[in-house]
């Protein structure tokens, strides 16, 4: 089907709309694509139906009852219309047909509602897309944008509380575990951390209860680790992860902020108690402050006083 020449009488104005005669259109009814086929295919499909090269033709398409109706109209004349249109200051939003073509309609059978399909042909959109339209459309989408932003930020800021309500839950328990220890050491050992005092305690208290014959010839060591505790820097923050005490050597392991921390960790705690030494110390360093090791060892002399 040809359009014939172009005459601004085949357009009706009626408001903000343009309505285009069937007769100046191109019309045809395609078989339905499968699902995944787009526009570009339902294009190439209506290609053959057409007088003009496709990139010369404007396209809009309606599935119905299983079938597709494709409409047409050369890129020219449309913006022709739509510039006469617009010359006495009038503002086009929508170009669509005035009416389907009876054929068409009898093709696809059924009980159609012909001003829906006409509104789904609307050409005012993609290239011929309305000034006021388009600025509609990026308003929406800068709000879509903003509302989007605004979600993620919100769901930030849950994040972080989450994060900060479970550090406060560490900061208390880590409170109450201090409290709790230092209640349970009394006033004897305040000079050093209380939960190291207790954990002293609690070893003594397992010696003197554990009658195996192992422990009964094994000297009991709380008093070279109160020593060691009493020896602890106050002045050099320490985080102790762990304290071990055996007849003849004491370990330590623990994080501090750098190295030179730990250097002053080790010459505190240098004979902390007669007889002992230090024999080993090594350090790491991490992503945030370091962690160290260090040995001690009760000296050879010393040893051999022992009963």
């Amino acid at each position: 089907m040809t359009a014939p020449a172009l005459q601004f009488s085949d357009a009706a104005i009626e408001g903000a709309v343009l309505r285009l005669l069937p007769e100046c259109l191109y019309w045809a009814i395609l078989d339905a694509p499968p699902r995944r086929a787009g526009a570009e295919a339902l294009r190439y499909a209506f290609e053959p139906w057409l007088p003009a090269p496709l990139e010369e033709v404007e396209t809009r398409f309606a599935p119905t009852h299983g079938r597709v109706l494709a409409c047409g109209v050369d890129r020219d004349r449309l913006a022709a219309w739509i510039e006469h249109a617009e010359t006495d200051g009038r503002r086009i939003e929508s170009v669509r047909p005035a009416a389907v073509p009876a054929v068409a309609m009898d093709r696809l059978g059924g009980q159609i509602d012909e001003t829906a399909i006409c509104r789904r042909l609307e050409f005012r959109a993609s290239a011929f897309e309305s000034p006021r339209h388009r600025r509609r459309r990026i308003r929406n989408a800068g709000l879509l944008a903003i509302a989007i932003a605004a979600a993620a930020l919100i769901d930030a800021a849950g994040s972080l509380r989450q994060a900060q309500a479970a550090r406060d839950r560490a900061a208390a328990a880590e409170r109450a575990a201090t409290a709790i220890a230092a209640a349970a050491v009394g006033e004897s050992a305040r000079s050093v951390d209380p939960r190291l005092a207790l954990g002293a305690e609690l070893r003594r208290l397992r010696r003197t209860r554990d009658r195996s014959v192992e422990n009964l010839l094994a000297e009991d060591r709380t008093g070279e680790l109160v020593a060691l505790m009493a020896a602890w820097p106050a002045d050099t923050p320490t985080a102790v992860d762990r304290v071990d005490v055996d007849q003849d050597a004491v370990s330590v392991r623990g994080r501090v902020r750098d190295a030179g921390d730990f250097e002053r960790l080790r010459l505190a705690l240098r004979g902390f108690a007669p007889g002992w030494s230090e024999q080993a110390g090594d350090l790491s360093r991490e992503r945030e402050g370091a962690s160290f090791s260090v040995v001690f060892r009760r000296d050879a002399a010393a040893q051999g006083g022992r009963p």
